[in-house]
């Protein structure tokens, strides 16, 4: 009986690693690229040359780096004079064996410049 509890301990050991492994990565990932989206808007209420689709590549190219899966149309932006808003929905596919996951995501960020009357 001893023999069995450790062989189910250690069995529950390795599911719980597994299952960080291929879990975790994911809201790693988004909770990286919410901060770039919301520095992203920072950046974009102050940059007054910057247009809404040279923020959407840079938003894009962040997403590649960050392993995002999304396309530059998901990429919505709204730029006036004196705000920004960036966001975008996701969803990212885990697929772990006998229960494959689908984990859907949300980035957003919106600023106001303070020099706004």
């Amino acid at each position: 009986m001893q023999t069995f509890k450790s062989f189910f301990g250690l069995g529950v050991f390795v599911l719980a690693v597994y299952l960080t492994w291929e879990l975790l990565p994911p809201f790693f990932h988004n909770y990286q690229f919410q901060d770039y989206v919301q520095q992203a808007a920072k950046e974009c209420t102050y940059a007054y040359n910057k247009t809404e689709d040279q923020v959407r590549t840079d938003v894009f190219k962040e997403a590649r780096e960050d392993s995002i899966p999304i396309t530059a149309d998901q990429i919505q932006i709204s730029k006036s004079g004196t705000s920004c808003s960036i966001g975008l929905n996701y969803t990212v596919h885990v697929d772990l064996p006998f229960f494959p996951q689908d984990f859907h995501f949300t980035a957003s960020s919106a600023n106001t410049s303070i020099l706004q009357k």
